[in-house]
């Protein structure tokens, strides 16, 4: 849940440095607008203004956004199948991974040897922490293409495991709940993730601008000390493309970061959700008094269904029913 823009450190994650990245990639033709109109001596407050609109931009196109990174949606079929398949080969090596440092432990190699195992295991039994669970298996699983995608999965998926209770559904309601130091702390985290991300965004605009400039063949106006630039289109198109996978890399140490203050949250703070009126009402709806005596995960999972969909589930069955209220 993003709050709005406030000018502090959360107004520059978020609008600032994605913003000035794609203002700096769409220089050229904003220099060329700016000759022609003659409107060069008021070039820095339209650089400015492009930097808070493109800002300004990224914030409002922030679900789309993180819905393209984690594969959810706007992605082909085709690609949806190789990144998957890209991702269960990573997984299936973190688990190879971890079998050879038992395989090491067993065999009696060296002391060196085995402190490098275990610590190769302990990387890759982090990271596997990393994806979703199969709650049927109890096991990890691809659930995503991406591996931004299955990292959010993973912690938005901590809740409703532990506690039975639907993250996407509940966190604003907590957010409501919990006091302001503690909103601003979580909130300048999710900052910046959302900058960093934004920024790959960015980085990724500014080198497809690069390169159309050198396909379009877009020169610096005539006279113009900048047309000693018109020869880096190329180089600075690669950068800006290798900036923005060293930008997605950097990001998901910080989306980790951020789940584990998400989850701690939850951990915390799922007490402040006052839920004892729906569950009676579900109680009532349900014909179930017994509801009221179940442990807290299937109170929170029923009152969760009902707020969200406005269903309830009889005991003893599989499905669903649309509420009628008494």
């Amino acid at each position: 849940m993003k709050l709005p823009i406030g000018f502090g450190n959360k107004f520059f994650f978020r609008v600032i440095f994605p913003g000035a990245i794609l203002s700096g990639g769409l220089f050229k033709p904003t220099y060329i607008l700016a000759v022609h109109g003659q409107a060069v001596d008021h070039l820095q407050l339209i650089l400015a203004a492009e930097t808070f609109i493109f800002g300004w931009c990224f914030v409002v196109l922030d679900m789309p956004i993180y819905m393209l990174f984690e594969g959810r949606r706007y992605w082909p079929v085709w690609a949806l199948r190789i990144f998957q398949r890209m991702e269960r080969q990573r997984l299936a090596s973190l688990h190879r991974i971890m079998r050879a440092f038992e395989a090491r432990q067993a065999s009696g190699k060296t002391r060196f040897q085995r402190k490098t195992a275990g610590r190769h295991y302990l990387e890759a039994a982090v990271e596997i922490s990393n994806f979703p669970l199969d709650t049927s298996r109890s096991m990890p699983e691809v659930a995503w293409p991406t591996r931004l995608g299955n990292l959010i999965g993973a912690y938005e998926q901590y809740p409703s495991i532990k506690y039975g209770i639907d993250a996407v559904f509940f966190w604003p309601r907590i957010w409501v709940s919990i006091d302001q130091p503690l909103r601003e702390e979580i909130d300048n985290q999710q900052a910046q993730a959302d900058g960093l991300l934004y920024s790959v965004v960015a980085f990724v605009l500014s080198g497809a601008a690069f390169a159309a400039y050198h396909l379009a063949d877009l020169k610096w106006p005539a006279g113009s000390s900048a047309q000693i630039l018109n020869a880096i289109d190329v180089p600075a198109s690669v950068a800006c493309f290798v900036m923005a996978y060293v930008v997605y890399r950097l990001l998901l140490q910080t989306h980790r970061q951020f789940g584990e203050l998400f989850k701690a949250t939850f951990d915390q703070h799922k007490d402040k959700l006052a839920l004892e009126e729906n569950l009676r009402l579900v109680a009532q709806i349900s014909g179930d008094p017994g509801l009221l005596t179940e442990i807290d995960h299937k109170k929170n999972v029923a009152v969760w269904r009902f707020l969200r969909w406005h269903r309830v589930r009889f005991r003893g069955q599989t499905t669903n029913r649309r509420v009628r209220m008494p």
